[in-house]
């Protein structure tokens, strides 16, 4: 999949949307959070998508568990 945008922004501020794009375009994806969603803007993913969002606290060893078993079960993490 390429990604081609006609506009800059700051990775932080482009993820939560770019991620809410791409699952509104049929993109089954899951998101893995570690305490950083309103940093990162996720929480935009998570509010339109609350059964496809997972939040792990401020683990991010543990946040690597989740999304390979997520992956393993077929999941696009």
């Amino acid at each position: 999949m390429t990604i081609v945008s006609q506009t800059s922004a700051a990775t932080r501020e482009a993820l939560g949307p770019t991620l809410v794009r791409l699952a509104r375009e049929g993109l089954d994806i899951v998101v893995v959070d570690a305490d950083l969603g309103v940093s990162t803007t996720a929480r935009v993913f998570a509010k339109e998508f609350p059964d496809r969002f997972f939040t792990v606290g401020i683990a991010e060893q543990n946040m690597i568990g989740v999304a390979a078993g997520l992956a393993a079960a077929g999941k696009t993490v």
